[in-house]
Formats: C-alpha cells, sequence, structure tokens
C-alpha cells in the first residue's frame, strides 16, 4: 500500500508539471502576440498637443486639426491643451520639462525661431532646446486694411504713405511675429515708417484693423481670411513667390518689387529636448501618412494653408538656418528693441 501511494504521488507530481509548464508557455506566447500598446504602457499614453495661444486662434485650429489626424493614425486618445502667455514661453518650458515619451507635445509656429533670433532674446532655440518632430504647413502673410482707408492696392498704398502726414500703423500678432519682421522688411524696401501695434490676440486686432483704429495689418492668412470673405479687409499683398490659390487677383510684394527676404510662415510639432530621434521619426512618419491625405489637405488648402511636410532632420536644419538668417535681419532692422 505504502509503494502504491508513493507511486500515484509521483504521477501526479509529473502531471502538474507538465501542466505548469504548458501554462507558462502558454503565457509566454501571449505576451509575444500582444500589441505594442499592451507591452508597453508607456505606449498607450494619450498625447497631449500643446498650444502657446487661446483657443479659436489660427494656431489653435490648426493644432485641433493635427490632433484629430494624430488620433486616427495612432490610435492613442489626443488633446488640444492651450496654454498661452509669455509670448509662448509657458507652454514651450511645459513641454521642454515633460518626460520625453512622446506624450507631451508642442504644436508651434514659426514666431518660435523668430523669437529666438530677436536682439537680447532669451527665448529658447526651438533646434536645439527642443526636439523638432515634422513641420507640417505654411501659410502666407497677408498685408490687409479696413475699408474705410482709400487704396485698394499696394501701389496705391505705398504712394498715400509717402505723402501722409504723420506714419501709418500696422497691427501684428506680438514683437518677433512673423507678421513683425514682414512689415520691417517691407517698409525698407519701399522706404517709409511704419508704426508697430502688437496686439495680444486676433480678436482684437482684426477688430481694430476692421474699425480703422489701426491703418494695416500684417497676418498670417487664416487669421484674417473670414474678415476678407465677408468684406470686411482688403487684401494688399502677399508674402512668398507665388499668389495664393485662394486670393488669386492678389499680388505677392516681390512680384510689385517690394522685396524677396520675407519669413516663412509655418505650423510643426515638437517634443521634450530628450526625446530619442527614433521616437521623433516614429511620430514624424505618423504626420506625414495624415498629411498626404486628401482630404485633409483639402481642409488646409480651404483656410489658407499649405501642406509643406518636412521630416525631422529636415525641419531642424531649416530652423537652424531660419534663426540665423532672422538674427540678421533683426540686427538690421533694430526689431526686438522695443
Amino acid at each position: 500500500m505504502k509503494l502504491a501511494s508513493c507511486s500515484n504521488f509521483l504521477v501526479a507530481l509529473r502531471t502538474q508539471r507538465v501542466c505548469l509548464n504548458t501554462l507558462v508557455a502558454l503565457a509566454l506566447s501571449l505576451v509575444a502576440l500582444a500589441p505594442p500598446a499592451l507591452a508597453q504602457d508607456t505606449g498607450a499614453k494619450p498625447i497631449k498637443l500643446v498650444v502657446s495661444l487661446s483657443s479659436g486662434t489660427a494656431l489653435d485650429r490648426a493644432a485641433r486639426w493635427a490632433a484629430d489626424w494624430l488620433e486616427k493614425e495612432t490610435n492613442r486618445p489626443t488633446i488640444v491643451e492651450n496654454r498661452p502667455g509669455a509670448s509662448g514661453l509657458i507652454a514651450t518650458e511645459l513641454v521642454m520639462r515633460a518626460p520625453p515619451d512622446g506624450a507631451t507635445l508642442l504644436f508651434g509656429g514659426s514666431t518660435m525661431s523668430l523669437s529666438a533670433a530677436l536682439l537680447n532674446s532669451r527665448a529658447p532655440h526651438p533646434a536645439t532646446a527642443m526636439r523638432p518632430i515634422a513641420r507640417l504647413s505654411t501659410q502666407p502673410i497677408v498685408l490687409v486694411a479696413g475699408k474705410s482707408h482709400n487704396f485698394t492696392t499696394i501701389d496705391e498704398l505705398v504712394a498715400f504713405a509717402k505723402t501722409a502726414s504723420k506714419p501709418l500703423t500696422y497691427a501684428t500678432g506680438g514683437v518677433g511675429s512673423p507678421g513683425h519682421f514682414s512689415a520691417a522688411i517691407f517698409s525698407r524696401h519701399v522706404g517709409i515708417e511704419l508704426i508697430h501695434v502688437p496686439y495680444p490676440n486676433a480678436g482684437s486686432l482684426n477688430r481694430d484693423v476692421i474699425s480703422g483704429q489701426v491703418d494695416l495689418s500684417f497676418n498670417v492668412l487664416p487669421s484674417v481670411d473670414p474678415h476678407l470673405k465677408n468684406g470686411q479687409m482688403r487684401a494688399l499683398a502677399v508674402t512668398g513667390e507665388r499668389r495664393v490659390a485662394t486670393l488669386p487677383d492678389v499680388p505677392t510684394l516681390t512680384e510689385r518689387g517690394y522685396g524677396d527676404d520675407y519669413p516663412v510662415s509655418w505650423y510643426g510639432v515638437f517634443g521634450p529636448p530628450g526625446m530619442t530621434v527614433e521616437a521623433a521619426q516614429r511620430l514624424a512618419s505618423d504626420l506625414r501618412r495624415a498629411t498626404e491625405q486628401p482630404q485633409h489637405r483639402a481642409t488646409l488648402a480651404a483656410a489658407g494653408i499649405a501642406m509643406e511636410f518636412q521630416d525631422s532632420e529636415t525641419f531642424r536644419r531649416a530652423i537652424v538656418k531660419e534663426v540665423a538668417r532672422a538674427a540678421e535681419i533683426a540686427r538690421r532692422e533694430n526689431i526686438g528693441t522695443e
């Protein structure tokens, strides 16, 4: 009886060991087959796209489109968080301090590069203080005036400004904005004096231009396009090498002989400085796929934005050149001293 009991015990033990080994093998196979989101928790984190301007601005609208596209490409919830203030530094520094896991990103514009180039600027260099991920789009700067003025073309404006009893005023989105640089370059080429009136938000800027409180505005097309369409503003010229498809009758400043060295206004995505090159490239690939969708390109084109993608390294190199070039313009035009 004792021998039989011992034999039965050994058989049971071997059976349990076989079952245990089978369970372990099954568990390992399930882990191997698990999708990345389950195999690595950090990859499943929602993405937060931080914007340096308030809700409803052109930058914010573009960021919300990008967030929607990114969510569909990555299958990760993507939200937009507005952190306006301090000329964009609040949003920038928030992302700079974020963990480099790709869960907190900055949706920014060319003001980042131009601000870094200003005289005595303390703004971080976007190509070295952050990880450029991708440039998504470009948009022209439009020189507009309210309907209360008699001039209806860029040449009429120049003639009027040269004989006016006092300098005309112009509004922009702030010191160091693409509009600010464009106005400084334009006034030098034309040989007129313009007085800069920076605004903290697009709403008050557009109201004052429409009412005639300010004579002109140099601003990105998405910010003024609704007012051009409803007839409250008049477009006199655009920056860039070619005319804008949605404004075919509006000449470029270059074709009218008023210079060709205007900055390019762009929108792009950045990560924290510790983010790896590989992680940035993966996100750039996701964004590239989104920008190749015809319906997405049409959405931006309707708002006056051209989809012009740049990958991480191309974007970084372009920013380095842009900051250096803008620094030369800032010194020449004394931009950033006011």
